[in-house]
């Protein structure tokens, strides 16, 4: 499911050279875990956006994306071991969220999840060189029927000026 920049389609909105926003995710050893904490959702998660990478063990609340002011942003998930051990678990994000509901960077704060478990926002608000932290929702079910456990992951945005393309 992770692209590199020579396979993502260039949109004249999106931003140029830049991959979206991906989590993976170390689905079977997360859902295991009863009321996981912060420690370990930094632990079993990584996020990469091309240019830099949180991972396995690294706080998700330091990880800061820089992007253009009238781009689209767009977030994917993945599984750690899609094969193997999370091989029997559904995967999904739910929404982009920003943290300050009032000082959101996009123009519909949630943002959801489409058909193609993707979620794209418009970075239409803010000021340049300002920080904006953000909450990425996502669930795992267990594909026997278990139940559906929800968490969350919050990295930041930060804008930088208007590209021209």
């Amino acid at each position: 499911m992770g692209q590199s920049n020579s396979e993502i389609l260039v949109k004249k909105d999106f931003i140029v050279g830049y991959s979206p926003t991906v989590l993976t995710i170390k689905v079977h050893e997360l859902y295991s875990l009863n009321a996981p904490g912060e420690q370990d959702l930094d632990d079993l998660s990584s996020i990469n956006n091309g240019i830099s990478i949180s991972g396995y063990g690294k706080s998700k609340k330091d990880f800061v994306s820089e992007v253009p002011k009238n781009k689209h942003a767009k977030w994917l998930i993945e599984k750690n071991d899609p094969n193997g051990e999370d091989k029997n678990y559904d995967l999904r994000l739910i929404s982009v969220t920003a943290k300050n509901p009032g000082n959101s960077v996009f123009d519909d704060n949630p943002l959801y999840v489409n058909q193609d478990n993707e979620i794209k926002g418009k970075i239409t608000k803010g000021a340049v060189n300002e920080i904006f932290p953000y909450t990425i929702n996502f669930l795992i079910s267990n594909k026997d029927g278990g139940d559906i456990k929800v968490y969350s992951i919050d990295p930041e945005l930060r804008l930088i000026p208007p590209t021209s393309s």
